[in-house]
């Protein structure tokens, strides 16, 4: 199984490394393995994450208060949200009516 992040996500993504780089030097790079780190055990373990819709998961992130929202479309794991978890808990809802 292969990962990929829908755009809006990938930004998010991208705004929550540098918003920890801004914090401090080193919270970027920590951040972002542990981001990979929870991507890596989805694509081995996809139905590992919690059901919160038809086809949707979501799994949270350990050290950080952020949640990836994604979905299974056959051999990929499409990653909708990689969002903190207690700001606009449903604003990815919305990417799945766009396909973005």
């Amino acid at each position: 199984m292969i990962s990929r992040f829908v755009s809006a996500a990938q930004s998010e993504y991208f705004d929550a490394i540098n918003y920890y780089d801004d914090k401090r030097s080193d919270l970027g790079l920590a951040f972002s393995r542990e981001i990979e780190r929870t991507i890596n055990f989805l694509v081995n373990y996809p139905n590992s994450g919690a059901l919160i819709a038809p086809g949707i998961r979501r799994c949270l992130v350990t050290r950080f208060p952020y949640v990836i929202i994604y979905k299974i479309e056959g051999d990929a794991l499409t990653i909708i949200s990689v969002s903190h978890s207690k700001r606009y808990p449903n604003h990815w809802k919305s990417r799945l009516d766009t396909g973005e």
